[in-house]
């Protein structure tokens, strides 16, 4: 990429991008590369470059290197991370301990109310976009992939969307929320109940709805919707999903409030 720095293994890829390991070849520094094809009408790179660039200084956020382009490729040079979440709990099995569980809950938490205060909402809280910190961060958790983040407020009037029907979905099913899985405006509330999904993923080892690639939205959503009924999920947990899902769609969360929960995990 661009002379100064050397390809190493791919990290992974989606819908938005491709991201890789790389290493400068001057400073044998790593850090990690995220490409999108510069001609291709639905990349949202730049945007995601946008997005990030204004939430620098939050902890768990990475920082950005630089943004460029390299023919075919617009590319994002970020801190180097590695490895998410996802690979992480595949590799332990499955399981999690409570404490463990209660550290993630807590670390995301706070982040999550940083980007809500700079007027945006990520709308893909998944565990393969949160990412482990190297070096001295190791003990950090980082958000990552802001390609469908949105702003929801004015920044300057902190005037709020309206709550409409958009008519179509983003994101990922297995931890969206349930109304933006039906098409609906996205708020911070979305986020607050991905991140209880995510949490109870860890903590029972799957979800009801994973593992059956033949289910269409609606069975996902119908799930979703019986969740609140397992009492084999931590009450904890339980209470923070059914606390973002009657939260109305302007109103303010109480972070403190969900920061306390995650303690009696």
């Amino acid at each position: 990429v661009n002379k100064y720095y050397h390809l190493k293994e791919k990290l992974g890829s989606g819908s938005h991008g491709k991201i890789f390991h790389v290493c400068n070849v001057l400073t044998s520094q790593e850090f990690a590369v995220k490409l999108s094809l510069a001609n291709n009408p639905a990349s949202t790179l730049h945007h995601e470059y946008e997005i990030v660039c204004k939430l620098q200084g939050i902890l768990s956020i990475p920082q950005v290197i630089s943004f460029g382009r390299e023919p075919p490729y617009n590319v994002m040079i970020l801190k180097c991370l590695r490895p998410s979440l996802d690979k992480v709990f595949n590799s332990c099995c499955q399981s999690f301990s409570p404490h463990t569980i209660t550290t993630i809950g807590q670390q995301l938490v706070h982040p999550t109310l940083s980007i809500h205060l700079c007027n945006f909402i990520h709308h893909d809280v998944k565990p393969s976009n949160i990412l482990i910190g190297t070096g001295q961060d190791t003990s950090l958790l980082y958000l990552i992939d802001f390609s469908i983040a949105k702003q929801y407020r004015n920044p300057y009037t902190h005037l709020h969307n309206e709550f409409r029907n958009c008519g179509s979905f983003l994101g990922s099913h297995a931890f969206a929320s349930i109304s933006s899985q039906l098409g609906f405006e996205r708020g911070r509330q979305d986020d607050i109940e991905s991140l209880a999904y995510i949490l109870i993923y860890f903590s029972c080892g799957s979800l009801l709805w994973l593992g059956h690639p033949c289910l269409d939205s609606d069975a996902i959503v119908s799930m979703k919707k019986d969740v609140l009924q397992h009492d084999d999920i931590p009450q904890p947990l339980l209470t923070m999903l059914s606390y973002s899902q009657s939260l109305c769609f302007m109103q303010k969360l109480d972070y403190p409030y969900l920061q306390t929960l995650m303690e009696g995990i």
